[in-house]
């Protein structure tokens, strides 16, 4: 296509919000070559052989005269503009909650999936520019913690940004996918091994699991009497946990504040002291003792 007497080269079906109806207009007399000429007449057909009532009959009349099918292309997109703004709004809120586990974290995968929230979320007056293209991506590449390798490449890539070294948001998806390779091929099963977790974390989620191990003996037979009444009932010694009791951040987002050992919170008329140690069982972190008279921590 030319604008402005300059010949440029848009991809049709994920860059149309920047496609112009001057450009369309302008390609379209400027095209002579046959080849050309019958692929713009077959894409038009294909178009037009898709279309379903009552889509046709609303814009039948609108069809362009002559059969342009990169022209007829432009009008359906402006033609589901509404639709597409919804779509934009949905797509837009995906890519904040973006999860690479749902893709296995292979690379390429999470790759194509990024790509295609990116051509989703765009509309003719917001499109995504390369710059926030690349903030979603390095956000969602942090998410993988595992390899090691993979979460230092990621914050060298993440300082890199910073410093305005990252600037082509494609080039950086396909340096991403090289080393997603070059860290598989160390592998003997040639596989990546992503994880959202890092080996600490992994270790200390184990060893909690493995603390207590249930009693496959069968237990002693004894005499059970029942109490008269509720009143006649001994209290529980389970102690009541908080809602709390895990949170090691003040919000939900990973990457919010972290707790430290000094931070306490009020629950039911009792005080409760944030403890840094990750051994405690069930990962719990909020006690009635502070952190300096845990023993588990010391």
């Amino acid at each position: 296509m030319n604008a402005n007497n300059q010949p440029i080269t848009i991809n049709l079906f994920t860059d149309y919000c920047d496609v112009t109806d001057l450009m369309v207009a302008t390609a379209a007399a400027a095209r002579t070559d046959p080849r050309a000429i019958q692929n713009s007449r077959a894409l038009f057909q294909a178009l037009g052989d898709s279309l379903e009532y009552p889509l046709e009959t609303t814009m039948l009349e609108n069809i362009p005269a002559h059969e342009d099918g990169v022209a007829f292309f432009k009008l359906l997109t402006t033609f589901t503009e509404l639709s597409s703004l919804n779509l934009a709004f949905a797509s837009s809120e995906k890519l904040l909650t973006f999860n690479p586990a749902d893709f296995n974290f292979e690379i390429p995968m999470v790759n194509e999936g990024l790509n295609e929230l990116f051509i989703l979320a765009s509309t003719p007056q917001n499109k995504i520019k390369d710059s926030e293209r690349i903030f979603h991506t390095l956000k969602a590449y942090k998410h993988i913690k595992l390899p090691e390798r993979w979460a230092h490449w990621t914050r060298e890539q993440s300082d890199s940004y910073r410093r305005g070294g990252i600037t082509h948001c494609q080039n950086f998806h396909n340096e991403a996918v090289l080393k997603y390779n070059e860290i598989a091929a160390e592998h003997e099963d040639g596989k990546f091994h992503g994880s959202a977790h890092t080996v600490h974390e992994e270790v200390v989620a184990m060893i909690a699991t493995n603390t207590k191990q249930p009693c496959k003996c069968e237990p002693a037979q004894t005499w059970k009497t029942e109490p008269a009444n509720d009143d006649d009932k001994p209290p529980s010694k389970k102690p009541k946990l908080t809602p709390f009791v895990k949170h090691t951040h003040v919000t939900a987002d990973p990457d919010s504040k972290k707790y430290v050992v000094g931070d306490t919170k009020e629950w039911e008329g009792t005080t409760y002291h944030f403890c840094d140690c990750p051994n405690h069982m069930y990962k719990q972190h909020w006690h009635t003792h502070p952190a300096a008279k845990c023993n588990t921590r010391q």
